[in-house]
């Protein structure tokens, strides 16, 4: 919740910064770049921490953060390299597993 504000401010910096200009980096507009690097960088530490603390997770708290998760891997998929999409699967398959949830588990999002 605190890092995805973090991203929407850094998003609405960049649009602000830019304006309607169309900046290009290798043929990848700058907002694309300042997005990816957030968004990678919110969710390596993110799953980082939630791995470091995995032993000591409760069924309800795993549970809390598989939704929460699955909420950021569907808002952030598109901005995520290869590598941190499997860090984040891992750590959502984790967090299902700890919460007594099967890999393939739909759920309705955070509540």
């Amino acid at each position: 919740s605190a890092s995805l504000l973090a991203i929407v401010r850094c998003r609405a910096q960049v649009e602000q910064t830019l304006g309607e200009k169309n900046r290009i980096a290798d043929g990848i507009p700058y907002q694309r770049l300042c997005m990816a690097t957030v968004a990678e960088g919110v969710v390596e530490g993110i799953c980082n921490e939630i791995l470091q603390r995995k032993t000591h997770l409760k069924v309800r708290q795993a549970d809390k953060l598989a939704n929460e998760l699955e909420f950021l891997s569907n808002t952030l998929k598109k901005f995520l390299g290869r590598e941190t999409k499997n860090l984040l699967e891992s750590t959502l398959s984790m967090a299902n597993a700890k919460a007594g949830r099967g890999d393939d588990y739909q759920g309705d999002g955070p509540d």
